[in-house]
């Protein structure tokens, strides 16, 4: 105790208490297996800092998702099973409007925080399901394996495939995320160039993409369009245009623009998403 106690010498009261309550947040998390050896808890732990911070900037684009998906759900013909992939926090997520439409509500993704944890049990129908949607961490926790990238590359996830009772499911602001960690420990390995990682990075998507349409219910998907990094003089800079690659059945029916980090998160500009929802 005396070596933590000298540690928090010095330290203002604020500071302390956001460090004991990012402790409390990192042990109590409900995570895939993996994931917290992965740094997936840090990450969902960093994601509720930042909305806490900026969330003023991020609250237009997360009602535009609710609003989005609750449409989508209303217009499902049976309402027994809703499947939200990518569900972390919920605040993307029309929880309420889903548990009140739907039989059950799954959502999943590799990491649950505590107080996400706690506001579900509000509703009896909804569950938390922890799972690695990229199948990758067993394999990435292990790097020394020979054939890694083929392995990382071969990965078909089939989760809740072959329940006939899902009859809506729902990727949201999921797809780019996915093979950001896969992409960096190939990288940080030292054993793959970056073109290569950077291709096994778009399979990853493409696969996503293939396996929501495995579904046979109603399916829908909110995902970053377009990334850029804005200049303090209005130039895009850096532009990412994800479109091509997944191969979606018909353009979006809404698009919004999504202001990630504004110019105080930033030392110069502010990161910005172009989000479209797809429904089919």
């Amino acid at each position: 105790m005396g070596a933590w106690s000298s540690t928090l010498e010095g330290l203002s009261i604020f500071t302390a208490k956001k460090l004991l309550r990012e402790c409390i947040e990192w042990l109590s998390a409900d995570a895939a297996p993996g994931a917290r050896q992965a740094g997936l808890v840090t990450a969902a732990i960093a994601i509720s800092a930042r909305y806490r911070r900026v969330g003023r900037y991020w609250d237009p684009h997360l009602e535009c998702t609710r609003a989005f998906l609750a449409t989508e759900a209303a217009a499902c013909a049976q309402r027994r099973t809703a499947v939200m992939l990518g569900a972390g926090a919920c605040l993307d997520v029309p929880l309420k409007t889903l548990a009140a439409t739907f039989d059950r509500v799954i959502l999943v993704d590799a990491v649950f925080l505590r107080r996400t944890r706690r506001w579900v049990r509000q509703f009896p129908n909804v569950e938390c399901l922890t799972y690695d949607l990229t199948e990758s961490l067993g394999l990435l926790n292990k790097p020394e394996q020979p054939d890694l990238f083929a392995q990382l590359a071969a990965v078909r996830p089939r989760l809740l495939l072959d329940d006939a009772q899902v009859d809506f499911v729902a990727s949201v602001n999921l797809v780019s995320q996915l093979p950001l960690l896969p992409m960096r420990r190939l990288l940080a390995s030292g054993r793959y160039a970056a073109p290569a990682v950077n291709q096994l990075g778009l399979q990853l998507m493409a696969g996503h993409v293939r396996y929501l349409n495995a579904f046979t219910g109603r399916k829908a998907i909110v995902f970053d369009a377009e990334m850029w990094r804005l200049s303090p003089e209005g130039e895009r800079r850096e532009v990412v245009d994800l479109r091509p690659v997944l191969q979606l059945p018909h353009p979006p029916e809404q698009h919004w623009f999504w202001e990630v980090a504004p110019a105080s998160e930033l030392r110069s500009g502010k990161l910005m998403h172009r989000v479209e929802a797809v429904a089919w």
